[in-house]
């Protein structure tokens, strides 16, 4: 019977410890997105501003190990626009202290572009497209957990 109060105690303090260590992860990603015009049955490439607070980088896409986490959007489509595939941008080198290898990053600040279809029968008007930006930062020494940080691209449709 003590067992079983143990193993509980030692499994409720090990998830309020992850929740409480996620809940103080550092801000290190901001998201920058400009409103986008697009005519009926056109594209348009929106780009999206990633910002990368100093000291840190980001994985690229791909990353440079398999066991890496890489930077990746994800914008979901809508009835009226579609969010093609994104281009990422190139990386850049960080060596890591100790690491023989440089890994493929992206450091200060990026763009990824997505194109943006408005469909031939689409209404016209304002939309968002939402979307999700995954990303696993580190500094020179350490990474954090991978994260995840919400993307909203406003759209008008003429």
């Amino acid at each position: 019977m003590d067992s079983v109060r143990y193993k509980n105690f030692f499994l409720c303090f090990i998830a309020v410890s992850l929740l409480l260590a996620a809940s103080k992860r550092p801000a290190v990603i901001s998201i920058e997105t400009a409103p986008l015009t697009v005519a009926v049955g056109q594209s348009v490439d929106a780009q999206i501003t990633v910002k990368v607070k100093s000291g840190y980088h980001v994985q690229a896409n791909p990353a440079s190990e398999e066991y890496l986490i890489p930077t990746k959007l994800d914008v979901k489509s809508t009835e009226d626009l579609q969010a093609g595939t994104p281009v990422y941008p190139k990386a850049q080198p960080f060596k890591l202290e100790g690491s023989d290898k440089p890994l493929a990053t992206y450091v200060d600040s990026f763009v990824i572009k997505v194109p943006v279809k408005a469909d031939a029968k689409a209404h016209a008007g304002s939309k968002t497209l939402q979307g999700t930006l995954r990303y696993q930062a580190c500094d020179a020494h350490t990474c954090l957990f991978p994260d995840s940080i919400p993307v909203e691209l406003p759209v008008t449709i003429k």
